[in-house]
């Protein structure tokens, strides 16, 4: 009798312990609908893995989708096992919707072409795109807020796809933010990879270090190159406008600049100056003396972003030297 209640006692064990396992395996899988799409009913939907197949970079790229699936009654699905390091694109004629492959039931909903769209429900509690779809469409995220979700997520493809797209990440900050993320993504995700050689290839100016030397072209399509300014006697102001919603600031910093150093020169590096506030605020600084424009718009490794560690355009920002070319100072223009 005894013999038999403890084979009861383990059969009911083993199935407890399986429920278990089953409800875990069941757990760690994403399920994804993408819905609103009826003007594409019958069209083929594909799934890819966004930060390796489509980037030329990437170790996995080329390899194709991972999945394909037909829209029918305007929405199509998809599921998959969790997928910490990757984010995941449908893509149906060259539209499609973005999510991070997280445990749990997610929703997509299609609105218009050419819209960021990214799952806006989620059956996990703790769902990382719920925060990603309150950047995106819950009013205006400040700066800081996007900076937060992106350094809490480094170590995961949300942090890696808003370092990509729109967090702003100072020179200072970016050995850090490397340091902190998933080894194994630093070897397979190109804005980690790119992120991984930029810091191998140059170093952080702190006060007192000398300028670092550059050529680069100017608007006229003239090279100029920054020993030719920096360290000549006046202070120079290397400025980074990358950013042309935020002239107002710029501006301002630069007034201040030529109130407190009456002979500075200002060498401003650019990327937005085709656009029409860009041509606004040109013809203004083709009035002021002692002031070098430079075209930026060149590949990132051959550019002069490249060499201050301005990683991306999402900023505008400041290096101060003194007369004799070290730095005084670096900081955002804000």
């Amino acid at each position: 009798m005894a013999h038999r209640s403890f084979i009861y006692i383990v059969f009911v064990l083993g199935c407890f312990l399986c429920c278990i396992s089953c409800n875990q395996r069941k757990e760690a899988y994403f399920y994804v609908r993408y819905k609103g799409l009826d003007i594409v009913n019958g069209s083929v939907a594909y799934l890819w893995r966004y930060s390796g197949d489509l980037t030329v970079n990437d170790s996995d790229y080329n390899k194709g989708p991972i999945g394909k699936s037909m829209v029918v009654d305007g929405q199509v699905g998809f599921a998959g096992p969790e997928d910490t390091t990757h984010m995941y694109r449908i893509e149906i004629g060259g539209e499609g919707a973005f999510f991070y492959p997280e445990r749990g039931d997610l929703t997509v909903t299609y609105t218009a072409p050419g819209d960021s769209v990214v799952a806006h429900q989620s059956s996990n509690p703790n769902s990382l795109n719920m925060q990603l779809w309150n950047l995106y469409h819950k009013g205006d995220p400040s700066v800081e807020q996007v900076r937060n979700v992106l350094f809490a997520n480094i170590r995961n493809a949300i942090g890696c796809y808003l370092l990509d797209d729109r967090a702003v990440v100072y020179p200072d900050e970016l050995e850090l933010l490397y340091n902190r993320s998933n080894e194994e993504m630093r070897h397979n995700t190109s804005v980690l990879k790119v992120l991984g050689r930029q810091l191998d290839a140059t170093h952080l100016l702190n006060e007192g270090d000398l300028f670092i030397d550059f050529k680069q072209k100017n608007l006229e399509g003239s090279f100029v190159c920054f020993a030719d300014i920096a360290g000549k006697g006046d202070p120079v102001a290397l400025l980074f406008w990358m950013k042309d919603r935020e002239l107002m600031p710029l501006r301002n910093e630069i007034e201040c600049l030529k109130t407190k150093y009456p002979a500075i020169r200002l060498v401003i590096v650019t990327t937005c100056f085709q656009t029409p506030p860009g041509e606004a605020f040109l013809r203004t600084l083709k009035e002021e003396p002692h002031v070098t424009v430079l075209d930026d718009n060149y590949r990132f490794e051959e550019s002069v972003r490249w060499l201050y560690r301005i990683h991306n355009t999402n900023f505008n920002y400041e290096y101060l030297f003194d007369g004799e070319g070290r730095l005084i100072g670096r900081k955002p223009v804000v």
